[in-house]
């Protein structure tokens, strides 16, 4: 469970730092571009700085490692018996589904989030607070 863990939280990292720079990018492009009216020469801009191919790297490494890391992570935390099973379950199912949050709408997008991060914050307070593993196992154990 440790080297899992250590895989998957690597993994989550630097995903979570390239989320960051895809963030980073887009706020500089809606910087650039202002109010309106944009000028045509602006919009080119944007248009060649949101499709450049490092941009398109850091997303497919912030989307796939994120969706991956966590999974890994959890997997490895319940094999070790650090969080118990049921609660890993739902952790790795609600980053999951955070995936095809987009398909869903605004609504959907925001709603997937809030439940993967509840679920990531429980997993969160569970470690820090070190509750043993059998007491989250509940009847799925």
């Amino acid at each position: 469970g440790s080297r899992l863990s250590a895989v998957g939280g690597a993994v989550t990292v630097v995903s979570l730092v390239a989320l960051f720079a895809f963030g980073q990018a887009h706020a500089e492009l809606a910087t650039l571009v202002g109010s309106t009216p944009v000028p045509p020469d602006v919009l080119e801009a944007f248009d060649r700085l949101d499709t450049s191919v490092s941009l398109g790297i850091t997303t497919l490494v912030a989307l796939f490692g994120f969706h991956l890391g966590w999974p890994l992570l959890l997997a490895g935390a319940a094999r070790a018996g650090h969080v118990g099973k049921p609660l890993a379950l739902l952790g790795v199912t609600s980053v999951f589904l955070s995936f095809f949050g987009a398909a869903l709408g605004s609504a959907g997008e925001v709603a997937l989030f809030l439940l993967a991060a509840a679920c990531l914050g429980a997993v969160g307070v569970h470690l820090i607070r070190r509750v043993p593993a059998d007491r989250w196992a509940g009847p799925c154990a």
